[in-house]
């Protein structure tokens, strides 16, 4: 492998892990919240079933429904990404790929970003 793509697989996992990492801050500020696995070692093993799982319960927290579909969308879009990184992986690069991986995961960070202005304007 080249230092080019470790590179890109690095910058790749670094976005999924900032996504991820909102979520879990997101899902820790809601009125019964949602605890995803943290720590300094990832497990994608744990990590992908927890956030599918927000996908399936956040529509029952008390807050706001664009609260809900914020986080719920944002999940969704993690978890698009994260299957999207797990190609590009198997494919060593490739550089659409690469870019679907970004926007997902910019597009989960943004929502999410939006989504804990509503939580925190709420307190």
């Amino acid at each position: 492998m080249s230092d080019e793509y470790d590179d890109e697989v690095y910058e790749l996992g670094s976005h999924l892990m900032k996504a991820y990492q909102r979520l879990v801050k997101v899902c820790a500020l809601l009125p019964v919240p949602i605890t995803l696995p943290a720590g300094p070692v990832y497990d994608s093993r744990q990590i992908i079933p927890a956030v599918g799982r927000i996908v399936t319960i956040v529509s029952d927290q008390p807050v706001a429904q664009e609260v809900q579909s914020g986080i719920w969308g944002s999940a969704l879009h993690w978890l698009s990404a994260a299957n999207l990184y797990t190609q590009y992986i198997a494919a060593e690069g490739d550089e659409v790929l690469a870019m679907q991986i970004k926007l997902n995961a910019a597009t989960a960070g943004e929502i999410l970003h939006y989504a804990e202005e509503l939580l925190t304007d709420n307190e």
